[in-house]
C-alpha cells in the first residue's frame, strides 16, 4: 500500500532514512488512523527535527499542529484526495 520496498520500510522503522510527509500520510491512510497519531502531542516539546527530510517539512508539521482539529482533518482529507487523483 505504501509502494516502497521492504528494506526501505525497515530503514524508516529504524530511523535510518527519514520519512517524508507524503509517505507518512500514505501510512496513516493505510492504517486508517489520523496523521496526527504519528506526531507528539502539543503538550510535549521534544525536538524531532531529525525525523524530517528538511526544515520545510518540520515547519509544516509544527504549523499543522497549531490548527484546530477540524481544520487538520479537512487538510488530511484534501491531501488524500490529491494523492488518489495522482494514481
Amino acid at each position: 500500500m505504501l509502494d516502497i520496498s521492504y528494506p526501505m520500510l525497515q530503514k524508516h522503522e529504524r530511523g535510518v532514512t527519514p520519512i517524508t510527509v507524503c509517505r507518512l500520510m500514505m501510512l496513516a491512510g493505510a492504517l486508517d488512523v489520523p496523521l496526527t497519531d504519528f506526531l507528539p502531542t502539543s503538550n510535549t516539546k521534544p525536538n524531532h527535527r531529525h525525523l524530517f527530510v528538511n526544515d520545510a517539512e518540520y515547519e509544516l508539521i509544527q504549523a499543522f499542529r497549531e490548527l484546530p482539529d477540524g481544520v487538520r482533518k479537512k487538510i488530511v482529507e484534501m491531501f488524500s484526495e490529491i494523492l488518489k487523483s495522482l494514481h
